[in-house]
């Protein structure tokens, strides 16, 4: 959207395509606004979904599941810059689908989230660099998720459930960048299987228990 007017998209049909990007929205006033919300529709991306930008814009998640089947290193989704952004997660649910060929990355921003998930056909996939810095969580499931990097100082809060298990077959990684830490704060007691954690500090009410870990 460009010019002088606000411009809003109310979807009202299901959407797959490749990639969308909504940081350069140049409408004054209150700028662009994205509506999923009005039909709560689901969203297929093959590459990615970008908030990252400094125009007016607003984006209402709804309700659906937001499906991302990109397999090869990328920026899933990107949000590195909020300013100016309006951003209402609603219920949705943020899908990494399918089976990792690459080192596929999520950030995530300031911003509040509802559920954020990964789940993979098999165990055997690559690294997910996730970057989201006082971002906020209703609820993190990974499965068959190989490594998980949070990268370096960062604190993701999450307000519902976490849930990371590895198999003694396949155990899962969960760790900070080399030589530092980073902070998961989780406000319900956790259980964590079979993983390796490296670097991560706890923070928040909750407990997370580590079984079969090393």
């Amino acid at each position: 959207c460009v010019g002088g007017v606000t411009c809003t998209i109310t979807v009202n049909t299901a959407v797959a395509v490749q990639s969308i990007a909504m940081g350069t929205c140049t409408a004054s006033t209150t700028g662009c606004i994205l509506d999923f919300a009005a039909n709560d529709n689901a969203v297929t991306l093959s590459t990615n979904f970008s908030l990252s930008g400094s125009g007016t814009r607003r984006l209402d998640m709804g309700d659906g599941t937001w499906t991302f089947t990109n397999v090869g290193s990328t920026t899933m989704w990107d949000a590195t810059t909020t300013t100016n952004l309006t951003f209402n997660s609603n219920a949705s649910t943020i899908l990494f689908s399918a089976t990792a060929t690459g080192s596929r990355s999520f950030i995530g921003g300031n911003l509040p989230y509802n559920s954020f998930t990964i789940t993979n056909a098999a165990a055997n996939n690559r690294l997910c660099s996730f970057t989201a810095s006082g971002a906020t969580f209703a609820n993190i499931t990974f499965t068959n998720v190989k490594y998980v990097t949070l990268t370096s100082g960062i604190t993701i809060t999450v307000t519902g459930t976490f849930t990371y298990d590895g198999t003694s077959a396949a155990p899962g990684v969960l760790t900070s960048s080399v030589g530092s830490t980073a902070t998961i704060s989780v406000a319900n007691a956790t259980t964590l299987n079979w993983l390796t954690i490296m670097g991560i500090t706890k923070a928040g009410a909750g407990s997370i228990a580590a079984v079969n870990a090393y």
